[in-house]
C-alpha cells in the first residue's frame, strides 16, 4: 500500500518534471530562432528597392522643412498608433537621417522601435518645385498602406490627422 501511494504521489511530480523540461526547451527553441532570425536582419545599406513597396510624390515645400515635419510626426505620434478597441497598430518607426549630401539630398531609416530592423526609408530629393519624396517600407511589414498614408501626414504637417489627442 505504501508504494501505491508513493506511485501516486511521484506520478504528479514526474509529469510536472517533465511538463517542466518540455517548457524550457520550448523557450530554449524561441530564444534560439529569435537569435537565429536577428542576425539575418539585413543592413540599410544593403537593401534594394525590391524589398521595398515604394511610393513618390512632390510637395511644395522645401527638404528642411517637409524633414522637419516628418521629426515633429514622429514625436507627436510616437513609434506606433492605434491599438485601441481591437483594431490594428500601425508602427512609424524611429528615425535615424543621413547628413544631407552636397546636393541638398536627405536619406532617412526608419527602424522598427529602437531595433537594427529597418521598417523603412524616406528619401528627401530637393527640386524646382519644392522637395521630391520617395517613401520605401518594407515588403513585409503589416499594414503598408497605413505605415504609407501616415508617414505622408507626417510630412504633410498633418499628424493630428494620424494621432489624434
Amino acid at each position: 500500500m505504501y508504494n501505491k501511494a508513493l506511485q501516486w504521489t511521484s506520478a504528479p511530480l514526474s509529469f510536472a518534471v517533465s511538463f517542466k523540461k518540455i517548457h524550457m526547451n520550448n523557450k530554449f527553441t524561441i530564444i534560439f530562432l529569435l537569435l537565429l532570425v536577428s542576425g539575418c536582419v539585413t543592413p540599410p545599406g544593403k537593401l534594394t528597392d525590391s524589398d521595398f513597396i515604394i511610393k513618390k510624390y512632390s510637395i511644395d515645400t522645401t527638404v528642411s522643412d517637409a524633414l522637419g515635419y516628418l521629426y515633429e510626426g514622429l514625436r507627436y505620434c510616437g513609434p506606433y498608433s492605434g491599438g485601441a478597441l481591437g483594431f490594428g497598430v500601425t508602427h512609424h518607426g524611429t528615425l535615424e537621417c543621413a547628413p544631407i549630401k552636397n546636393n541638398g539630398i536627405v536619406a532617412c531609416d526608419l527602424y522598427v522601435e529602437r531595433s537594427s530592423t529597418v521598417l523603412g526609408r524616406v528619401d528627401f530629393i530637393p527640386n524646382k518645385n519644392g522637395t521630391s519624396v520617395e517613401l520605401r517600407v518594407q515588403s513585409y511589414a503589416a499594414g503598408t498602406d497605413d505605415i504609407l498614408n501616415a508617414w505622408q501626414k507626417f510630412i504633410a504637417n498633418q499628424s493630428n490627422e494620424v494621432c489624434p489627442k
